[in-house]
């Protein structure tokens, strides 16, 4: 007689739900460390018992530095919430970097739905010692964001002196702040749209990955839609595949609204003017497309 085995798809389905469980309870006891540390109630206590502790090394001593810890940490993210852009000077390691190697840093903080994404950093310096015009030296910003056009209008380089030794034409003024205030605008519009693409796999009952199954198949969602995908990198084109090989365009301002909506009947021949209209009604964001394809 031949043991029963079970099926690999429902080990692969057990083992993601115990992982999902896991991440939970780590996220729930991360919350709640976190509250308890952040209670002036806590403090209080530990600063007493601390006062009546005889040895400088004394629990209450070390909880009094986790807790401390955590004010700062709690305050740091104040800040990343108000003010989102942070300023700080580091030193380039390389002996023939420019201007001795000093080097002025910005870091830029993205939170969306009330979680920090990975921060943005961009480096500059100044090529000319002699002028305190700066330059852009390295950045983490992603390429979808129009950073050179930015720089080029924020950031000026000064015009160099003609070799005729006529006049040189008078500087524009940088402006660092604004530069730096534009980047943020354009970084929360680049995240908010890749929100919006995964919410509406949500919404659509997809997967979070665009994986196949097994069996080498898409699996499909809701309402018939097979698969939701961004086009680019910065998500300003979002294509939607239902089942029977139908295909919308969808084309996404910078804000999240849908500029334009071309539906395409599978064969390509024709186009679906109802379904664009519904895509593009109502209110007119990306946010909502889903909801408004339910709605026969």
């Amino acid at each position: 007689m031949s043991d029963s085995l079970i099926p690999d798809s429902q080990v692969d389905n057990e083992i993601a739900y115990l992982r999902e469980q896991i991440q939970s309870l780590e996220r729930r006891r991360s919350a709640l460390s976190s509250t308890l540390l952040s209670s002036r109630h806590t403090l209080t206590r530990i600063q007493r018992a601390k006062a009546k502790a005889t040895s400088t090394a004394s629990p209450a001593a070390t909880a009094l530095d986790v807790v401390q810890k955590q004010q700062k940490h709690n305050l740091e993210n104040l800040h990343r919430t108000c003010a989102g852009i942070t300023a700080f000077r580091v030193k380039d390691p390389d002996p023939h970097a420019l201007d001795d190697g000093k080097v002025l840093g910005v870091r830029i903080d993205i939170s969306i739905e009330g979680r920090f994404v990975t921060p943005y950093y961009l480096l500059l310096n100044r090529p000319q010692p002699s002028s305190e015009a700066l330059r852009i030296h390295k950045h983490t910003i992603p390429p979808s964001i129009p950073l050179q056009s930015l720089a080029a209008k924020y950031l000026p380089q000064p015009t160099p002196a003609p070799a005729d030794g006529a006049p040189a034409k008078p500087n524009r003024a940088q402006n660092l702040h604004r530069l730096v205030r534009e980047l943020h605008k354009e970084l929360v519009s680049h995240h908010l749209r890749l929100n919006a693409v995964s919410q509406l796999r949500k919404d659509a009952g997809l997967p979070e990955d665009t994986t196949d199954d097994a069996a080498g198949r898409k699996r499909a969602g809701k309402f018939g839609i097979a698969n939701i995908k961004a086009l680019d990198v910065g998500a300003e084109e979002v294509e939607i595949t239902w089942a029977d090989k139908s295909t919308a365009r969808v084309r996404v301002t910078k804000n999240g609204a849908i500029e334009k909506v071309v539906v395409r009947t599978p064969d390509g021949a024709s186009r679906k003017r109802d379904v664009e209209r519904r895509i593009s009604g109502e209110d007119g964001r990306v946010e909502g497309i889903v909801q408004r394809l339910a709605k026969q």
